[in-house]
């Protein structure tokens, strides 16, 4: 059944304004949305259910009962339930049992059960988002469903530890740029793209500086060449990366991960990372394969495909 589009509320334009610019989830998504009943996670509900016909999106609320409190319980799961029906949103209730981890308060461990409650539901209905509602102090959980998203290692593993000090300007730049949706810029043709390219990557033969341009750039509306990317690439996010947090997660992966450097690069020397630290960061998985390509900088796929496509597949297969 298709849902009828209606004007959306202030709130919810700005929110949706906001999602498009960041890329946090994409038109046609099948989302997930962890409901707990409580006013973050409902306010989500609503805002995403408001946007949902402009955006094509189809949504499914989950409530996760672990069953440590079943009054609260009950009591969450009408609300979310009542709330759903009202907002046209099918309800899933998933009951789990964790079990306590070592070293672990309570509330982690079921923050751990739920994400992988969250994921199961998401693998059945075979969603290609999972939306939380969270204050600004649980990055833990972004960081997580990122990772469970597939985020790239480079940018989980290569990014520097923050100081709280910083947080004022980080949502200063944050606020700012949201003032105006970010475009890429046009250049004039294609070999003016692939000039570009090989200016930023002085190893990219002609050949393949031409082949990326004409693969990586598309026709401008208004003339010439733009980038096939999302420009809101370039936006920061509002808060601050948090290693500690970052590196909890990493410890809890247990799939087998493939970490691949490139030679040359200067991402370690510009985010001042030794080479002890960077160790330290791979360390944390618990199954790790650890390869380095030669002759290749931070681009390493464009440098030696063929070398970064033969590790991929011998790691998957």
């Amino acid at each position: 059944m298709n849902t009828p589009r209606l004007p959306v509320s202030a709130l919810a334009h700005h929110v949706g304004r906001v999602i498009r610019m960041a890329s946090l989830l994409r038109p046609g998504d099948r989302i997930i949305i962890g409901v707990s009943g409580g006013p973050d996670s409902v306010a989500l509900l609503a805002l995403l259910a408001e946007l949902r016909a402009s955006f094509g999106w189809r949504m499914w609320a989950v409530y996760v009962r672990h069953g440590w409190r079943p009054g609260a319980d009950r009591r969450a799961v009408a609300c979310v339930r009542q709330v759903g029906a009202a907002l046209g949103v099918p309800l899933r209730v998933v009951v789990i049992s964790p079990r306590k981890r070592p070293r672990h308060s309570w509330e982690g461990t079921a923050r751990m059960a739920r994400y992988a409650a969250l994921l199961r539901v998401a693998r059945r209905v075979r969603a290609t988002a999972i939306a939380v509602g969270h204050t600004e102090e649980d990055q833990a959980e972004t960081v997580l469903l990122a990772l469970l998203r597939g985020t790239g290692l480079r940018g989980a593993g290569g990014m520097p530890a923050t100081r709280p000090e910083q947080a004022p300007k980080r949502y200063a730049r944050w606020m700012e740029q949201l003032r105006e949706a970010p475009r890429w810029r046009p250049y004039p043709s294609y070999a003016a793209l692939a000039d570009r390219l090989q200016k930023n990557n002085p190893r990219l033969t002609r050949e393949r500086a031409e082949f990326l341009a004409r693969h990586w750039g598309k026709d401008a509306d208004g003339g010439g060449v733009v980038l096939r990317s999302d420009p809101a690439h370039k936006l920061i996010n509002a808060t601050l990366y948090r290693l500690e947090e970052a590196r909890a997660c990493w410890e809890r992966a247990t799939a087998p991960v493939l970490w691949v450097d490139a030679a040359e690069s200067e991402t370690l020397k510009r985010m001042k990372l030794s080479a002890a630290e960077h160790a330290e960061r791979r360390g944390a998985f618990k199954s790790l394969q650890y390869r380095t390509v030669k002759e290749a900088g931070h681009m390493l796929h464009h440098d030696q495909p063929e070398e970064v496509a033969r590790l991929i597949e011998e790691f998957l297969v």
